[in-house]
């Protein structure tokens, strides 16, 4: 079958790979579907011969090398993406993976000649592509068993934390934008469903705790706590984040009433001085906080001091409270520095310091992606190390799920409160 192709941003050959493959899949069961993809990348045949054909001339096109991964890459995305979506098909994407790692078996018929050993060839070297690494990280996310371990790696913690998924798991690296929306629908698709398990758990719990305070003798077993924090890291996470700790508000609300006090218009130097104290207002008294205010507000006094005297808009807000990000989490994917972080963890410890990337993401709230890339960096940085080593981080990241999950979620904070 020939099928209409639908774009013109890449080869003949490369377009009817990807239209065969979107009608087999959408077409055939997915073992029938995986046996095809066996033959066809693995022993080089296909009862197609215009298929057979196109993926010949692709093979030994000079720039093979380079372009083979991505044309791979995408043929995988178009299958794993239409099984992602039936639940009773999802087994088929961690066959699909063995796949693309193992050699062909020995009793499968493999074809002979220049092309196929230059596809033999390619194929082992997409098994060392960034790209093969990353399709195994995100389909393990299926696989929720011997995550936790004090000497296991934080990398295999990375399926509890769906706001690190973008980040860690695809950094789109010379993918064509077809082939990168397709990689980003996958992630897109597992990131809403960990999120939504997650506010459902935590609903669960919420609920279950508001009944047994109003029935304390009851019998049923207690809904399981879906964090790694302790009930009581829990329930002061729950306090802190949908409760009234600034000035009698919650943290939504001391953003909104900062927002309407420091409009567009306002002196920048002034807008800063503003800024820092509605960041320290709802810190504890102590040396952590004073330490914190005095490198705080060094850093406003050499933030842009030639636009101090300006007015503030859209882009000095957009930019200031970048730079307070980097200068609070970490300066950036290349330069993954955090002395200040450390810092205010264990200073203020992990609830506070969450709290004041949050105030700032409330402020600021199209920097809200940009902050979990932040966080993503941290987590690269410290992947290889033991989860015990680094417990401080793993319960900063367990406090910014249950934050994000209250503030730009759909839980009623009004019913969280009756916990807390």
């Amino acid at each position: 079958m020939s099928p209409t192709i639908h774009s013109v941003q890449c080869s003949v050959e490369e377009q009817a790979l990807y239209d065969w493959w979107r009608y087999w899949v959408q077409h055939e069961a997915p073992q029938r579907v995986l046996q095809r993809f066996q033959l066809l990348f693995l022993a080089g045949q296909s009862g197609d011969a215009e298929i057979a054909h196109a993926l010949d001339r692709l093979v030994l096109t000079p720039d093979a090398p380079k372009t083979f991964r991505y044309v791979l890459n995408r043929c995988c995305y178009i299958l794993i993406n239409t099984w992602q979506g039936q639940p009773q098909s999802r087994w088929a994407i961690g066959e699909l993976v063995n796949l693309l790692g193992n050699a062909p078996p020995s009793t499968l018929p493999v074809a002979s000649g220049r092309p196929v050993d230059r596809l033999r060839s390619l194929m082992d070297q997409f098994r060392r592509t960034e790209q093969y690494r990353q399709i195994q990280q995100a389909t393990s996310l299926a696989d929720t068993s011997e995550e936790l371990g004090e000497e296991k790696p934080l990398a295999q913690l990375v399926r509890r934390y769906p706001y690190l998924y973008p980040t860690c798991l695809s950094d789109g690296s010379g993918l064509p934008e077809q082939a990168l929306q397709e990689q980003r629908q996958f992630l897109d698709q597992l990131q809403t469903e960990a999120q939504r398990q997650f506010e459902l758990k935590l609903g669960h719990y919420i609920v279950d705790q508001i009944r047994r305070r109003q029935t304390p003798n009851r019998q049923t077993p207690p809904a399981p706590n879906p964090t790694l924090l302790t009930d009581g890291e829990l329930e002061a996470a729950l306090k802190h984040y949908a409760g009234r700790v600034d000035q009698g508000l919650t943290y939504q609300e001391r953003a909104e009433r900062f927002l309407q006090d420091n409009k567009y218009g306002q002196v920048f130097r002034t807008f800063k001085h503003n800024l820092a104290a509605y960041l320290i207002s709802a810190l504890p008294a102590g040396p952590g906080r004073n330490l914190f205010e005095r490198r705080l507000r060094t850093f406003f006094d050499e933030l842009f001091p030639k636009f101090d005297q300006h007015k503030l808009d859209d882009f000095l807000l957009n930019r200031t409270c970048t730079r307070l990000l980097n200068f609070m989490v970490v300066e950036g994917r290349q330069k993954p520095n955090h002395p200040v972080f450390v810092d205010l963890i264990t200073s203020l410890g992990p609830v506070q310091v969450v709290g004041l990337v949050l105030k700032v993401v409330l402020v600021c709230k199209n920097l809200r992606g940009y902050v979990e890339k932040q966080f993503a960096t941290l987590f690269n940085h410290y992947a290889a190390q033991t989860q015990s080593t680094v417990s401080w981080l793993v319960k900063t990241l367990e406090n910014l799920k249950v934050a994000l999950c209250l503030n730009f979620g759909g839980l009623d904070l009004r019913y969280v409160r009756q916990v807390v």
